[in-house]
């Protein structure tokens, strides 16, 4: 794919996902950690159930299609998979660290744990893509590109990916019951969460947002099927006037990893040395 053929819609429209999730962890990290009295619409209906849902689903989703692009999914959910343990780990010394410097003062209400979430979400979903890929290519060998049966074998993959992802959605109210049967943090990744757990400073089980990312999957193998831009014709006023969210996009995994402790830093920085 040539560079004036990349899909960039799709690294655009990632680059705003990323952009607003890093202005969600600002305003969080002001309002819960400084403790100061800004932005109450954080607790409201509106952003909890419309707002910050409808840019996860559109990160997600683009996730999903954009991993139909990529010739090695093996490689890059282990890029991810590396990045999420880090992601772990680094937030719970963050946790301890502003546990014995006194910021906070109890783990279970304060803490700023991560044991699964978006990226860890991503990595399932890549890898998912990756054994995807892998059967479709071994039972696919002696089909010829483009003739029926090849054609066919795919619908029946992406209607598989469709059956699944609502398959995840509609194990969600099953969910709500184990949740007060359980009381494990085996089941952590589905969704179920022991009564006592640990803080999070964020949580992105798999049911639901798998399923999304699933309907990503299908999308990117039906309408994206020459893994190029579906607006060619686009102005060059737009493109240029997207060029920063499309840097953000393309370099997600990377912003990421970093914009969380880069927010850390400079706030408590700030907050020791005076300045706020």
């Amino acid at each position: 794919m040539s560079k004036s053929n990349r899909a960039f819609e799709l690294d655009a429209l990632r680059g705003l996902a990323i952009f607003m999730m890093i202005c969600h962890h600002l305003i969080w990290d002001i309002r819960y950690l400084l403790g100061y009295d800004l932005f109450e619409f954080q607790e409201g209906d509106f952003f909890n159930y419309v707002l910050q849902p409808f840019f996860l689903c559109c990160f997600i989703l683009i996730s999903g299609i954009c991993c139909t692009f990529s010739r090695n999914n093996l490689k890059r959910s282990l890029r991810m998979l590396i990045g999420s343990v880090a992601i772990s780990v680094i937030m719970a010394l963050v946790s301890y660290a502003l546990l014995a410097v006194g910021v906070i003062s109890d783990l279970h209400e304060e803490g700023l744990f991560v044991f699964f979430n978006i990226l860890h979400l991503l990595t399932v979903g890549t890898f998912i893509c990756w054994v995807i890929e892998k059967l479709e290519m071994n039972a696919g060998k002696n089909l010829v590109t483009g003739d029926k049966k090849s054609v066919y074998y795919s619908s029946l993959i992406n209607s598989g990916l469709i059956i699944a992802a609502l398959c995840v959605f509609m194990a969600e109210p099953l969910i709500r019951i184990l949740r007060n049967d359980l009381n494990t943090y085996a089941f952590l990744p589905l969704g179920i969460l022991p009564k006592d757990a640990i803080s999070m400073g964020d949580y992105l089980p798999m049911i639901p947002w798998l399923g999304v990312y699933l309907i990503g999957i299908s999308v990117g193998r039906t309408l994206y099927i020459n893994r190029e831009t579906a607006f060619p014709n686009t102005p060059q006023i737009i493109r240029a006037l997207s060029r920063p969210l499309e840097f953000i996009g393309r370099h997600s995994l990377f912003v990421y990893l970093i914009h969380q402790p880069i927010i850390l830093a400079i706030l408590f920085g700030g907050r020791y040395s005076g300045i706020w």
